[in-house]
């Protein structure tokens, strides 16, 4: 089992994205001890998250936004 943490540092991603993945039901998870309890993530199901997310062939880049330019701007009081 893995702790949110490890589960993170192995697809180098964020902590804050497990946890919403956890959330959104997109990736199972396992919770140890009383109450709302430690969260765990099962390898196996870390690696079939990432098997059925997989894209073949050629993946396009995200288009980047416009470069602004800013002046400064003087006010006079």
């Amino acid at each position: 089992m893995l702790t949110i943490q490890e589960a993170a540092e192995r697809l180098r991603v964020s902590a804050s994205l497990i946890y919403r993945l956890v959330r959104l039901g997109s990736l199972p998870c396992v919770r140890i001890g009383l109450g709302q309890g430690r969260l765990r993530i099962l390898a196996e199901d870390l690696e079939q998250y990432v098997v059925s997310h997989r894209e073949d062939g050629p993946v396009e880049a995200p288009e980047r936004p416009p470069v602004v330019t800013l002046r400064h701007v003087r006010v006079r009081g």
